[in-house]
């Protein structure tokens, strides 16, 4: 008799068992349970049931680009990972690691372990080798919502963030995500230390004055796992948010002298359109104006034009109405407004709060050469709509970061503009649109380099831009893990190329065609 269905129903239910019982009796007997870990409990499990039922893969990143078969294994402690390490050791089979699973890229594809870092999820105290002050320490899992709320109570604002925070601590550092200014290096360039699980499980400390801490802030997961990172911070003050909107041509003219002015600028276009959106951030002493109303009305927008309201609508648009993707970029316009309000440290830069699901190319180019990137999107826009094709729906955006010196950083070594193009997923002619714009920005004339995360990352390119940096990352690597262990196939094909088959990577992943 066939009884792998009962199998199929076994596994879960064993996976929420075990993440039950390691719940305190007593907060589960006497009603002090945090109902939100027993919703991500339950939530996790349905759906591990749901992919043995239905067959589907272990893995599946955000967009469903990318899937793997590899043994997904949730560590709740160091001691946890340790051991996973340690085992995967002994079975000569690779590690890789994965948060929130937003990346684009094959980062995190393998068949041999997959480590789900979401449960390691907590602050935890500065060691003894870390700054006095002006930093904190958090689990690589936390999201970088946690941190940002963490840190306030430390009257510590965070450094270069993300705008949107379902991003985790780990995936964020070891992928070089982002920079908000000229004032600031890049997030990754703001960890002063880290904790590191080896190759053979074991754990190093590795602190400000280690000289692998450069090649270690961007790892890509290639040294080692990162279990806790310890962060510079800046005094928490709160942020005067500034929403202007001007022709797009006053706001190149102005938006590098601004990134310098201030704490923080972004430069949003919507294609189509002839007016930018400049969002800048100052650092005050006046009292928060940002209410419930503000939080409401942003989300009820967002909603209507990049979430699930607008979903349908983009569908229809971009499948089968496709000349009228002007009038969907003009609606966008026309239900946003400018405004000036005063926020906490803690939500700052964190005005994102739906993140669709989208396709994004992101390029870091020299900052000199701003207005000219622009022109390279202005003009394949153009020459593409003459064709009757609209690549882009939703928005091109960019940001700055000050020069910094971790080894795979955008940001290396000059002061960057990072600009990116946002289209809803499937949306027909992006990824030809993608590819144009990409081989007119890593021409040497603007010399981008494409974001570790996102689309068209592809090992040779990536080769070519990072160039003799590669080869300084990989022999750190060589030296940290030398049996590969955390290495997977686009890792071996961007560091190793030469390497048609690696030690211990008998198995290999999985990475299903991108339905675009």
């Amino acid at each position: 008799m066939d009884t792998s269905w009962r199998q199929s129903i076994k596994d879960p239910l064993a996976s929420l068992a075990e993440d039950m019982f390691a719940l305190p009796v007593a907060n589960t007997l006497f009603g002090t349970l945090d109902f939100r870990s027993l919703w991500k409990l339950v939530r996790n499990a349905s759906r591990l049931m749901w992919r043995s039922l239905t067959h589907q893969p272990a893995w599946r990143n955000w967009m469903g680009n990318l899937s793997s078969d590899g043994r997904v294994r949730q560590p709740k402690h160091l001691a946890d990972v340790q051991a996973i390490v340690a085992e995967a050791a002994r079975q000569d089979i690779p590690v890789r690691c994965y948060g929130n699973s937003h990346s684009w890229t094959p980062l995190v594809p393998t068949d041999g372990i997959l480590l789900d870092m979401n449960a390691l999820n907590h602050p935890l105290p500065l060691r003894d080798g870390d700054p006095a002050s002006g930093c904190v320490r958090v689990d690589a899992g936390m999201s970088l919502r946690g941190l940002s709320d963490f840190a306030l109570t430390k009257n510590l604002a965070i450094v270069s963030p993300t705008v949107a925070t379902q991003f985790t601590v780990g995936g964020m550092v070891a992928t070089g995500s982002h920079g908000t200014g000229l004032t600031s290096r890049t997030f990754s360039d703001q960890v002063v230390g880290l904790t590191l699980v080896t190759h053979d499980g074991s754990v190093r400390e590795i602190f400000a004055d280690d000289p692998d801490l450069p090649a270690v802030r961007v790892s890509l997961g290639a040294l080692g796992v990162i279990y806790a990172v310890t962060l510079r911070c800046q005094p928490a003050r709160n942020m005067r948010c500034i929403d202007r909107y001007v022709p797009i041509e006053q706001a190149l003219d102005e938006v590098i002298d601004l990134a310098k002015a201030n704490l923080g600028v972004m430069l949003f276009w919507w294609p189509y359109t002839e007016t930018g959106w400049l969002k800048i951030w100052q650092e005050t002493d006046d009292p928060v104006t940002f209410t419930w109303l503000h939080s409401l009305e942003t989300r009820l927008g967002q909603f209507l034009t990049e979430g699930p309201a607008a979903w349908p609508v983009l569908w229809i648009i971009s499948r089968h109405l496709r000349s009228l993707t002007p009038w969907f970029m003009r609606f966008v316009l026309s239900v946003s407004r400018a405004r000036t309000v005063v926020k906490s440290a803690a939500d700052g830069f964190h005005f994102q709060y739906e993140y669709p699901l989208c396709m994004d190319s992101s390029h870091a180019i020299p900052i000199e050469r701003t207005r000219e990137a622009w022109a390279v999107y202005r003009d394949l826009i153009r020459e593409f709509a003459e064709r009757g094709v609209y690549p882009l729906n939703m928005v091109a955006c960019c940001r700055f970061a000050k020069a910094g010196d971790s080894t795979l950083a955008l940001d290396y070594g000059r002061d960057t503009c990072i600009i990116e193009s946002v289209t809803y997923r499937n949306t027909p002619g992006a990824m030809e649109f993608y590819h144009a714009v990409q081989d007119r920005l890593i021409a040497p004339v603007f010399d981008g380099r494409p974001h570790w995360a996102k689309l068209l990352a592809t090992p040779d390119v990536m080769r070519r831009q990072f160039g003799d940096r590669l080869a300084t990352f990989e022999a750190v690597r060589a030296r940290c893990d030398p049996p590969g262990r955390f290495l997977n196939p686009y890792l071996v094909a961007v560091l190793r190329p030469e390497a048609a088959v690696r030690p211990g990577d008998r198995q290999r992943a999985t990475a299903r065609r991108p339905s675009w």
